[in-house]
């Protein structure tokens, strides 16, 4: 074999192997793009078919985690709220498109506690009513999410980039990105009445 030829064939293995080992650079956001889901207007009445609105949000669930090389885990979570119509209307100082913050400590668990997911993140969430974009009344309203919370996290890895992180917890389901200095992720969003 010409030194060509073995030259490319390690560089190609080197660059596989990088991709698989969650080296690749993570996104630095994603939330862009996020919109309002129609269902979140309302509901429509099953016998009727009659639709009432009702002042509520879309919510999306986001959260962005960095590691360190003993697996420390320090980030933020966020709710984010994007009101509907509805919402805006009848109260337009709580109808707000906004954020709740929590700031996130915890550890990579390692020796997973699930058969199929590469580590557990076991973390402690406080909320930070300073950073939060939401006034007091919406921030007091999700007083309850501080504590500790565990994420079985999977990855799927490519040599193309990032891995695709599936993260899940109780009935908490997000997909994001993950490699071995973080992750990055966020829900489907849900409707959110109030």
């Amino acid at each position: 074999m010409n030194t060509h030829v073995m030259a490319s064939l390690l560089l190609l293995l080197l660059v596989a192997c990088k991709g698989n080992d969650g080296g690749s650079a993570l996104p630095t956001d994603l939330t862009d793009g996020l919109a309002t889901q129609t269902d979140c207007d309302g509901y429509t009445d099953s016998v009727t078919s009659e639709f009432t609105p009702v002042a509520g949000a879309t919510r999306y669930f986001y959260g962005d985690i960095a590691f360190t090389e003993e697996g420390d885990a320090t980030g933020t979570e966020a709710l984010i709220l994007l009101p509907n119509e509805t919402w805006t209307t009848a109260n337009p100082t709580d109808g707000i498109e906004c954020e709740v913050i929590w700031d996130i400590v915890g550890k990579k668990d390692t020796e997973a506690t699930c058969a199929s997911c590469d580590y557990t993140l076991n973390v402690t969430s406080s909320l930070n009513a300073g950073a939060s974009t939401c006034t007091q009344d919406v921030v007091n309203g999700y007083t309850e999410l501080d504590g500790d919370i565990s994420y079985d996290v999977t990855l799927t890895c490519t040599a193309d980039g990032p891995c695709t992180a599936n993260v899940s917890g109780g009935s908490f389901q997000a997909g994001g990105f993950g490699n071995d200095g973080g992750l990055i992720y966020i829900d489907d969003g849900t409707c959110q009445f109030f």
